[in-house]
């Protein structure tokens, strides 16, 4: 199923309900189009992700030069988890991909 929807729907889907932005509408008809309408389902689970899989992400990212929205679609994971990572390893570098010890609320 391919969705196609014009700029000017996002900008009155915003409207509709009240969104700041049109970013999140953009988002989910990407991650639609990419992975089905299933991805779009939140998922109830709290999955864990080794430093590798962190640290291959990122480097996908650099090395395709893409957008962080792309590089979570193509791994299948929330684009705010990469923006997350992305972050971590900017300011901590590897060490900031560790997993966190639990009860560690940072």
């Amino acid at each position: 199923m391919n969705i196609l929807i014009d700029k000017f729907l996002y900008l009155d889907y915003r409207k509709k309900y009240g969104m700041p932005s049109k970013s999140p509408i953009y988002r989910w008809v990407h991650e639609a189009e990419a992975n089905g309408l299933n991805y779009l389902i939140t998922k109830k689970s709290h999955k864990e992700y080794s430093q590798d899989f962190k640290l291959s992400v990122i480097e996908y990212h650099k090395l395709h030069e893409i957008s962080r929205l792309d590089t979570a679609i193509y791994f299948k994971i929330s684009p705010s988890q990469v923006n997350s990572w992305i972050y971590r390893y900017n300011h901590y570098g590897v060490i900031g991909l560790r997993r966190r010890p639990e009860g560690d609320d940072r």
